[in-house]
């Protein structure tokens, strides 16, 4: 279902019903199969943060976590309150100038 309502939005229809309606289902498998590939929207900017995050743990001398443990979970259980602060001590002193 979240692929769908990204397709709907993606290609600009106003409901998951309409796009289902237009789609053909062999368009809706390459769309589907791109998106395996790459996907794109939410999931594409959390990898690009998790990768900018790691980046400023290189950047600072500190061995960096692997990407899968800086992306963005709505499972709070998935990343410690430790980790948490790791991740916010990094930006800190990036913000500092550190």
């Amino acid at each position: 279902m979240q692929f769908d309502l990204l397709l709907t939005r993606t290609l600009g229809y106003s409901s998951v019903r309409q796009m289902r309606d237009s789609v053909p289902c062999g368009e809706y498998a390459l769309w589907e199969a791109e998106y395996e590939r790459s996907p794109w929207g939410e999931v594409r900017d959390n990898f690009h943060a998790a990768l900018v995050v790691r980046s400023n743990y290189a950047a600072n001398g500190a061995d960096p976590p692997d990407i899968i443990d800086l992306m963005y979970s709505v499972n709070a259980e998935d990343q410690s309150e430790e980790d948490m602060k790791k991740i916010a001590a990094v930006y800190k002193r990036r913000s500092d100038g550190n």
